[in-house]
């Protein structure tokens, strides 16, 4: 991936529907909780002024995360779309990352990684509260 202006960020955003993570941000997930079919790929991304390693979390299988009641969605011609989400407590109680059903980009942290991407000021990265029941 070649980054036509600007700086890396921790979260670098793309064009290719890749979640991009820094070296220092994917330092976080070691050791956490994100199910038994988490992998990383490594991706160089260039830019202006440096080249780096940047990794792409790829989840294999589904997560059942949903609270089917509360969250909104529309089933269509090619499956159901996750509209609103609301997680439901029981099943993401030992998750600390997944994604949202159906999405690589919607991504879900717990509130400690998120602690710790504010601790270190990492760049790049926007959050959404996600409802839980």
């Amino acid at each position: 991936f070649s980054l036509a202006e600007g700086m890396l960020q921790d979260y670098q955003a793309n064009n290719l529907g890749w979640p991009l993570m820094s070296q220092s941000l994917r330092r976080l997930f070691d050791g956490v909780n994100g199910g038994p079919n988490l992998s990383w790929h490594t991706v160089t991304v260039t830019s202006p002024n440096r080249t780096a390693d940047y990794f792409v979390p790829m989840f294999s299988g589904a997560f059942d995360v949903l609270d089917f009641d509360r969250s909104k969605i529309v089933s269509g011609p090619i499956g159901d779309i996750v509209m609103k989400a609301c997680l439901a407590l029981e099943k993401v109680r030992e998750l600390d990352f997944f994604p949202l059903p159906g999405s690589d980009l919607r991504l879900v942290i717990s509130d400690r990684i998120k602690l710790d991407i504010e601790v270190g000021k990492l760049t790049g990265i926007d959050f959404s509260l996600v409802p839980v029941s």
